[in-house]
């Protein structure tokens, strides 16, 4: 990610709570995956743009998110965060809590 596009991606990432919180979901999906796309897919990225596809309705989205979260997960450190916003946006509270407790317990939250 180069440092040009880095401001610019978390500029589209704090939209993405501005509009969620007045339920236009879609233009949060939208802004988070610009977010996304400038980040070069940054796990972060793909964990809130899971979690507004999960709130917009877009399940199977929002679970191609989370099953590229995993599959990174393999070849790379993958916070358990960023899957956790993602079951938490598809309404999986239970995983979600599951994964906050890993995430703590690694000190990654």
């Amino acid at each position: 990610m180069s440092s040009e596009s880095f401001p610019e991606s978390a500029r589209w990432a704090d939209s993405k709570g501005f509009y969620s919180r007045l339920g236009k979901h879609d233009e949060a999906v939208d802004a988070l995956a610009k977010a996304a796309a400038l980040s070069s897919r940054a796990p972060f990225y793909l964990g809130w743009l899971g979690w507004a596809q999960g709130r917009a309705g877009r399940r199977g989205d929002a679970r191609a998110c989370l099953d590229e979260l995993e599959e990174r997960s393999k070849t790379e450190y993958v916070a358990p965060l960023h899957r956790a916003i993602v079951h938490a946006g598809l309404g999986d509270k239970d995983r979600a809590f599951e994964l906050l407790d890993e995430a703590v317990e690694r000190r990654n939250c």
